[in-house]
């Protein structure tokens, strides 16, 4: 995995709790 992946999967994995909360919160 190169860093960039690395950074990626975070952003894509910080967004979709983002939007889990935005869901329970909503």
């Amino acid at each position: 995995m190169t860093k960039n992946n690395l950074i990626e999967y975070l952003i894509k994995a910080f967004g979709s709790k983002l939007q889990n909360l935005s869901k329970i919160t909503i």
